[in-house]
């Protein structure tokens, strides 16, 4: 399964994105095939050295990473962890409405408030349901963040 990240809205504070899933493989462009999932609220986008350093409240680097479940010691449950990220680890998608929830993670939810995410909890509770069972299905999980 690949889950596709566009970022589309850079500002100065937070950037604004959609999450597209991909739940079969198909050639073509990250987005072909795929459905429109949610939106992200990250932190905004730094130089290249900021996106590889863990704690400088910027967005992650783009890439294709792995997804993972794996255990939260912050939110004390099991979470989709994106793993490779060079220079960081435990870089999750996790819930949350503004950009100070996040400390470089992916928050999901639906973008209707300028700078904010709503509904998150359930947002992530339906994309965690996605990669469950996409993982138990034996399929490998990737994020490619554009």
């Amino acid at each position: 399964m690949l889950i596709t990240l566009v970022r589309k809205y850079p500002k100065e504070n937070y950037t604004i994105g959609s999450l597209f899933i991909r739940k079969s493989p198909h050639k073509g462009g990250d987005t072909e095939g795929a459905v429109w999932f949610c939106n992200t609220l990250e932190p905004p986008l730094g130089t290249a050295t900021e996106a590889i350093t863990a704690g400088s409240g910027k967005a992650i680097p783009k890439g294709t990473y792995n997804v993972r479940m794996a255990w939260s010691q912050r939110f004390q449950e099991y979470m989709p962890r994106l793993v490779g990220v060079p220079g960081r680890d435990a870089i999750l998608i996790h819930a949350g409405n503004n950009v100070k929830n996040t400390t470089g993670c992916i928050l999901v939810g639906k973008n209707t408030q300028v700078g904010r995410v709503i509904d998150s909890r359930r947002t992530l509770a339906n994309l965690i349901s996605i990669i469950r069972q996409a993982q138990n299905n034996g399929e490998a999980v990737t994020i490619n963040i554009n």
